[in-house]
């Protein structure tokens, strides 16, 4: 038991990864700098976490969990729509980005994020990579560095998500003064 307490106090690999994906999606450097794109991260990071993400939610008993019953009951529900699709091939694009998303991402953090270190650790770096996406938007008048947030208003919703993040952390009194600092001023 204290093992396996001591194994969550750490970041550890997946973590270190889902981190990665997380960049590649928001930061999106393959857009930024194009021959990266060539290099298909994105598809490397997924078939790498994609196996060790299933095997924790088989290993820990997670399918009786109620938020990924539910992810996995969206997923049945979205292939099913094929069925009523008008563009089949349209309808797999859509569905495979999808399943990508919500496996890497949401799947992802509801599996690995199973401890309070490893949850802010999360956070923080949500929170750094929005920055970074909100100076890239200032710099390029109001467009994001690639996909969803070229848009002006996606760009503003994903920067809003993340706002009350960082000015709750801003108030944590066991950071440091700098760290403090830095959360106020990326919600500012």
């Amino acid at each position: 038991m204290q093992q396996k307490e001591a194994q969550n106090q750490t970041i550890g690999i997946l973590v270190w990864l889902l981190i990665a994906y997380l960049a590649w999606d928001f930061v999106r450097p393959h857009d930024i700098f194009p021959p990266l794109k060539y290099a298909r991260v994105s598809l490397l990071l997924t078939l790498v976490l994609a196996f060790p993400i299933f095997n924790k939610i088989i290993e820990n008993s997670l399918v009786a969990e109620k938020i990924i019953a539910r992810i996995l009951i969206f997923f049945v529900l979205c292939y099913l729509s094929l069925l009523w699709a008008y563009n089949q091939g349209y309808w797999r694009a859509c569905f495979r980005g999808s399943i990508f998303i919500v496996l890497i991402e949401f799947l992802g953090l509801a599996v690995l994020a199973d401890s309070k270190n490893r949850l802010i650790f999360i956070i923080k770096s949500l929170i750094i990579f929005h920055v970074f996406v909100a100076l890239y938007g200032i710099i390029n008048y109001g467009r994001g560095p690639g996909s969803f947030l070229t848009d002006e208003n996606d760009l503003a919703l994903a920067l809003n998500s993340i706002f009350p993040l960082a000015y709750f952390l801003s108030f944590d009194r066991s950071a440091s003064r700098f760290t403090r600092w830095f959360f106020m001023l990326s919600a500012a």
